[in-house]
């Protein structure tokens, strides 16, 4: 009699066992992909292999004499490389900035010019405002045709200032080159915390 009690208590319990299992509407099942599909009554996880694209922006080249439209949040301005020559002028005092540090082979002046279309920013945060645009050494990485960067030069020059929208200035960069070729690629950066805004290629 206890043995009949025991077996009915446990094919009791296995048919609870069962209907709760089945009423939980939880069901595992794999696709001929490999990919697990876990379907519940609250939600529904699927672990999958996302591929992730990471591709470069396209960056722009131009050469000297193109102008470059730059487009911003806060208006547009434009500018273009107008010339590049090769000076003597040589500062004596340009060795001592650095420990080790030796002359140039060459120092190479690049001429440019700028004008402000509409660039005017005003930041609801902070009572500044910047209604100018410059454009100065500072926003370019420079490098020689071997692809090795290239330092500014104190040389005398006429530094850009900022114009506000409607003007236009110019101004001159100087850089040391240690190349014989007379090929040089500059980057230029809109925005410091930004990629590559677009490229120029000086070749004379």
């Amino acid at each position: 009699m206890k043995k009949k009690v025991l077996v009915f208590t446990l094919c009791a319990s296995f048919m609870v066992l069962s209907i709760l299992g089945c009423g939980s509407g939880s069901s595992t099942s794999t696709s001929k992909s490999g990919t697990t599909t876990v379907k519940t009554e609250s939600s529904t996880t699927e672990t999958s292999t996302v591929e992730k694209e990471n591709k470069r922006p396209e960056i722009k080249e131009y050469k000297i004499g193109d102008v470059i439209n730059v487009e911003t949040e806060y208006g547009s301005y434009e500018f273009a490389i107008t010339g590049i020559k090769e000076t003597d002028e040589r500062n004596e005092f340009y060795t001592s900035f650095e420990e080790g540090k030796e002359q140039p082979k060459r120092v190479v002046l690049i001429s440019y010019e700028y004008k402000n279309i509409d660039y005017y920013a005003s930041y609801d945060y902070t009572d500044y405002v910047q209604d100018e645009i410059s454009i100065n050494d500072y926003d370019f990485d420079v490098y020689d045709a071997e692809g090795n960067k290239m330092d500014t030069y104190p040389a005398t020059l006429d530094f850009g200032s900022g114009v506000t929208a409607g003007h236009k200035a110019t101004g001159t960069m100087a850089y040391g080159l240690n190349s014989d070729e007379n090929f040089i690629e500059m980057e230029y950066n809109a925005d410091w915390l930004s990629a590559t805004t677009c490229k120029i290629i000086l070749e004379w």
